[in-house]
């Protein structure tokens, strides 16, 4: 299977019609996938061949001719991440990763610091990454500081100059992958590599399909019952057209918090899970680093009984409003009522205001903050 032909049959699963922006970066990835295991003729026919030569290559660097990525940028929605897990689906090499961006440059920075005694740390790493990997897909890359800028230029140039291609997503050009002009001046040599070693594609003239799904969707349903959990995974699915299997939980700062379900880009969550042991602010910060989607089951009524657990929802929606998360809930009561005690009665004003407003078409247009 080709990646046209997987996009064809998800697309009319979905019920959508296939959009020409969608299909240009289609052909695109086709033509990688075509050069990174081209089809072989021969006596036992060259798609056996083809999957055959592609499944017995192993790692440990020395990956030939080096073959030019994909850098798929543009607004939210747009089917950008569907698109590379489309080509990382059928892409027939045991020597790929697909890596949320936050996620690659996590453990690249632990890899890092265990290798801190070495000179040149990052292009020792970014060496182990072209050993094990001859694809890399990074979705969401984005740069947020100074820091973020170092360690991804180091690794970037090092790899796509040792010949991974690289498949990434963002919502920016490469020249503006962070808006701070300092920033960008520490990142010139990443930008550089980037555009000899991927060929840039826009998907700005696409639909957006994330807003089509809100559109038609409640995004705050009262009160949580069966059928308003069915809408829950009916949303879920819909935002996630490609999930594969996951462990029932995620790792936020080295601990492990459990899930209803979750994807990549999307996570499912029980109130009484997400809130209600002790959490701080910096886990609610990396879910919604790591989460441009999060769903919430079973808000209760909060109150003077369960404070706890009301400050730890008002430090959730801080988070996911900062980072422009999107959000739905099955809840007690609607977002202006869902405090009944007096002593965060001032502070619940602030979360109850963010509330209805992550409920607008506005809000939900707005790209994810990583």
């Amino acid at each position: 299977m080709n990646v046209e032909r997987y996009y064809q049959r998800a697309m009319q699963k979905a019920g959508y019609t296939p959009h020409p922006a969608q299909l240009e970066v289609v052909a695109m990835l086709d033509r990688i996938l075509l050069q990174l295991c081209p089809p072989r003729r021969g006596r036992d026919g060259w798609w056996r061949r083809f999957w055959r030569g592609a499944k017995n290559q192993r790692g440990g660097g020395g990956h030939g001719q080096a073959v030019k990525g994909l850098y798929i940028w543009g607004g939210v929605g747009r089917g950008k991440t569907f698109l590379m897990d489309a080509f990382y689906e059928v892409l027939p090499l045991r020597q790929k990763a697909r890596l949320h961006f936050h996620e690659f440059l996590l453990s690249a920075h632990e890899r890092m610091h265990a290798l801190k005694k070495h000179r040149n740390a990052a292009a020792r790493v970014a060496r182990e990454y072209a050993a094990r990997y001859r694809v890399l897909c990074l979705d969401e890359m984005h740069i947020a500081d100074e820091g973020d800028a170092a360690i991804t230029q180091g690794l970037l140039v090092a790899m796509l100059e040792g010949g991974v291609t690289l498949v990434t997503t963002s919502n920016r050009a490469p020249e503006a992958l962070n808006p701070d002009p300092s920033i960008r001046a520490l990142f010139r040599g990443a930008v550089e590599a980037l555009r000899e070693h991927t060929t840039v594609a826009n998907l700005d003239g696409g639909v957006d399909y994330r807003l089509r799904h809100i559109e038609r969707a409640e995004v705050w349903r009262c009160p949580p019952s069966a059928q308003a959990n069915a809408a829950l995974a009916a949303a879920f699915h819909e935002c996630n057209a490609v999930a594969g299997e996951k462990p029932p939980f995620i790792i936020v700062n080295k601990r492990k918090i459990a899930t209803a379900q979750w994807a990549e880009g999307i996570a499912w969550f029980e109130f009484c899970i997400i809130c209600g042991p002790p959490r701080a602010r910096i886990d609610y910060i990396e879910i919604a680093r790591m989460f441009h989607t999060v769903l919430i089951q079973d808000i209760p009524v909060l109150n003077n009984e369960n404070n706890e657990h009301a400050r730890r929802f008002n430090l959730l929606i801080d988070a996911l409003y900062d980072h422009n998360v999107k959000l739905l809930a099955t809840a007690a009561r609607p977002p202006t009522d869902l405090y009944q005690g007096t002593r965060l009665s001032f502070e619940f004003q602030r979360t109850s205001s963010r509330l209805l407003e992550m409920r607008s078409h506005e809000y939900w247009a707005r790209e994810h903050r990583v």
